[in-house]
């Protein structure tokens, strides 16, 4: 499993590490959207800082995308921090931000260099 989820009083953080296929993060997403917990946070951290490759095409980001849609729909008060400092994350996680703006999810979602911008992006939900 190339990720780790760790539950937070208002929120959830999610670290992936080496290559990271979407089967793998779509299952990461139901792991968190199927917890009891989900229903009352308000912030994800996604950090892919630690990732090596991505597995990932243009339709595997508009899945993901369109599951975390259905998401919303059970907590639609969701701040989406996502951890891509590389060229190649910033571009697949950019096509993320696109498809879910795309997909009316009232989650907003930006993208980070740093976890430091990204917890301080999410520090007074």
């Amino acid at each position: 499993m190339p990720y780790q989820i760790q539950w937070e009083k208002k929120g959830v953080r999610w670290k992936f590490f080496g290559k990271v296929t979407s089967k793998e993060t779509l299952a990461s997403n139901m792991e968190i959207y199927g917890n009891s917990k989900f229903d009352g946070i308000r912030y994800q951290i996604a950090d892919f800082s630690d990732v090596t490759d991505f597995e990932f095409s243009s339709e595997d980001m508009k899945k993901i995308a369109y599951f975390d849609q259905a998401a919303s729909k059970s907590n639609p008060r969701v701040k989406v921090a996502l951890i891509a400092p590389t060229p190649k994350s910033k571009e697949l996680l950019t096509q993320y931000a696109e498809y879910s703006g795309a997909s009316a999810s009232p989650w907003e979602t930006r993208i980070f260099d740093s976890i430091r911008e990204a917890e301080a992006w999410t520090k007074d939900v």
